[in-house]
Formats: C-alpha cells, structure tokens, sequence
C-alpha cells in the first residue's frame, strides 16, 4: 500500500505518501513540525515503499515543514542513501520549503548528495510546477532511454 500517513508527538499528520500512476513515482510530504525519530521514521517509510513497490522515483515535498531538520542529514547521507539506492531508487526530488531553517536543511542535503549519491540523482526543485516538469523530463529521458535504437 503506498498511501500511508503519519501524526508528530503533537498529534498532527506530519507526514503522508501516495503513488503516482501516470508518472509512476512515490510522492511523500513532510509537513508540520517533525522531530528527528519522526524524520528517521518517515524516511523508512518511504524505504519499505520503494523496496515492496520497486519504485525507482521519490518526490519528497517538504514546502510545508516549518522547522530546521537539519539533524537528520547526517542519518540520510549515511544510513538512508546507501539502503535506498540499494533498494533500486534512481531519482530523489526535493521540493522546499520557503521556511529559511527549512531552506538551509535542504540545501545542506543537497550538498551531501553531491558527493555521496552512489548513482542516486537527487535534484532540488522550489515550486511544484517546476517539480512536475522535471519529473515530466525525467519520464521521457527514462523511456528514450529503454526505447530500441533507430526509434
């Protein structure tokens, strides 16, 4: 099942996931206030959904985060990425917050990806319409890619 919600220790939804079928992608949202054992549960979340459903795409919207979850990047960098990328996930979008303590967690996740991805493209992106498009571009990429030569 690839819907699934979670509440914080304050008893809000902090967290949901539902599948895509058109583009074929596992959309997650982040949202509220989320300590770091939340973070680290709705990551291995996503995990066991990438792994049973064999999901290669992960959009993680986390515009509606409204504190710094800065302390989970080294736990994603070092525990997360490896298993996911091990699970078969290919490509990570991160949509951000306007929140500038949420701005400055993602961007220091994006600096950690650049180095330590081991195949895993991770792209940040600051709009919805802007997400859509890129995932638009990487489906076509994707089934160029897997299309016979010559067509």
């Amino acid at each position: 099942m690839l819907e699934s919600k979670l509440k914080n220790y304050l008893g809000q939804t902090c967290f949901e996931t539902s599948f895509e079928d058109k583009l074929g992608y596992l959309e997650a949202q982040m949202q509220q206030y989320n300590n770091f054992s939340q973070i680290r549960e709705n990551f291995e979340l996503m995990l066991q959904l990438v792994k049973s459903n064999k999901v290669d795409t992960l959009v993680l919207d986390v515009s509606k985060v409204r504190v710094p979850w800065i302390q989970a990047n080294d736990w994603i960098e070092q525990s997360w990425v490896p298993r996911a990328t091990n699970a078969g996930l290919k490509h990570f979008l991160l949509l951000v917050s306007k929140d500038k303590f949420s701005q400055l967690s993602g961007q220091d996740l994006m600096q950690r990806f650049l180095y330590t991805t081991n195949g895993l493209q991770f792209l940040v992106v600051d709009t919805a319409e802007e997400m859509l498009e890129t995932l638009i571009a990487l489906k076509a990429k994707l089934v160029k890619a897997k299309s016979p030569k010559g067509q």
